[in-house]
This record gives C-alpha cells, sequence and structure tokens, in this order.
C-alpha cells in the first residue's frame, strides 16, 4: 500500500524549506535536527555562507554514512566466516567432514 504524502515544513538553521513527502513528520523531524545540529558543528558561530556550510554538512553526513556502510560490511563478511566456521565444525560433529 503506497504511503500517503504530506506537505510539511522544516527550518534548519533559520531557513524554512516547504516539501511534499512520504515520510512520517516525526522521522522527518529527526532528520531536519541532525542536519541542523551538523550545520551548527560545521560554523559554531553562523559566519561562513549558508551553501558552504550546508556542503560542508553534507560531506560530514556522507563521511559517516560510508563509515558506517563499511563497518557493516565487515561485521556481515566477519558473520559469514563464523557461520562457515560453525558449518564445517557441525559437519565434523556429525561425521560428515
Amino acid at each position: 500500500m503506497p504511503r500517503s504524502v504530506n506537505e510539511t515544513t522544516l527550518t534548519i538553521r533559520g531557513s524554512t524549506i516547504q516539501l511534499r513527502t512520504d515520510m512520517d513528520d516525526t522521522d522527518l523531524a529527526k532528520l531536519a535536527g541532525y542536519v541542523d545540529q551538523k550545520i551548527r558543528e560545521m560554523d559554531p558561530k553562523g559566519t561562513l555562507p549558508q551553501n558552504k556550510v550546508a556542503l560542508l554538512a553534507s560531506l560530514s553526513i556522507a563521511s559517516e554514512l560510508l563509515e558506517e556502510k563499511q563497518r557493516s560490511r565487515r561485521d556481515r563478511e566477519d558473520l559469514a566466516r563464523r557461520l562457515q566456521h560453525l558449518h564445517e565444525m557441525l559437519d565434523e560433529a556429525l561425521g560428515g567432514g
């Protein structure tokens, strides 16, 4: 069942934008808060041009995403190795190896 599309307004670092989205309002508010936090980390005094701060915040968030993807891949590979080892141990214990 398709999710309904709603219009909503977000304010990030004093800039207000209107969106049409199927995202839940609570989740959208969390995302906007996170982006706002990153922007404030990049420019705590609010002196840099808005487009530059947005780009820096985007790069920071993209870096976090890439790190999480790499960590997730390593965890999946580790889990696959462990499962293979358990499979081999089970085969051996049951006389199949």
